[in-house]
């Protein structure tokens, strides 16, 4: 599951970043207004955390703007204690769902995860690249009849890889967008899931690869 959260209180998107990590959610996290609506608008998402109060404009025109650019990823938005009201301007406009502060981090993960359930149930089970099918709800990998499950963290490289469909992608964005931009895993652990993925897709007889570009990253291509 892949989520954004838009707001400008670091720590608090730090907190929320792992709350979901946890949950085994792949996070993106924008502190730029324009650059998070831009995301929205060019990438898909699971779900989408707007921070009412570190908005940038009024939050119901960003649903809005959301909603008439025929965006239908689940939304929900943080308010301030005590602005109901703003939440139910927001539901109306289009949200999903609102949560108002302070909270508990495992009611928020469980409301953010819940929604990108609900988007994920009308999305295609499988992402597709080359011979790769990647189911998302099993998180099976498979090539033909051939199948390898894959462990939590090795899902999250592998949905990154497919649906960046050939970009390089460094060790350092592999880290923050799966563990958290403050994790502090290094590139070591990455190389060893990355491993693993290689291992399998080998025996799968794969005739994709994870390629290997010195530094620069890893990207998902043809394999010759």
């Amino acid at each position: 599951m892949r989520f954004l959260i838009a707001g400008k209180q670091q720590q608090a998107m730090q907190d929320m970043e792992r709350a979901l990590s946890r949950m085994r959610g792949t996070v993106e996290r924008e502190t730029d207004g324009a650059k998070a609506l831009d995301k929205c608008m060019e990438d898909t998402f699971d779900c989408l955390v707007l921070d009412a109060d570190s908005l940038w404009v009024d939050a119901v025109q960003v649903i809005c703007g959301i909603r008439d650019a025929g965006i239908e990823t689940p939304i929900l938005l943080l308010v301030e204690k005590g602005h109901r009201r703003l939440g139910v301007a927001a539901l109306n406009a289009g949200a999903d769902d609102f949560l108002m502060k302070p909270f508990a981090l495992d009611e928020f993960a469980a409301r953010a995860r819940a929604l990108a359930r609900r988007c994920a149930e009308r999305a295609p089970n499988c992402l597709l690249w080359g011979d790769l099918s990647l189911n998302v709800q099993t998180f099976d990998l498979q090539v033909g009849t051939e199948v390898a499950h894959l462990s939590s963290r090795e899902y999250q490289i592998m949905e990154l890889l497919i649906r960046e469909r050939g970009r390089l992608i460094s060790a350092e964005e592999i880290t923050g967008r799966i563990w958290g931009t403050d994790s502090g895993v290094s590139r070591n652990v990455v190389w060893v899931h990355i491993a693993a993925l290689r291992k399998k897709m080998r025996a799968m007889h794969s005739a994709m690869r994870i390629g290997t570009y010195r530094g620069q990253g890893y990207a998902l291509e043809k394999d010759g």
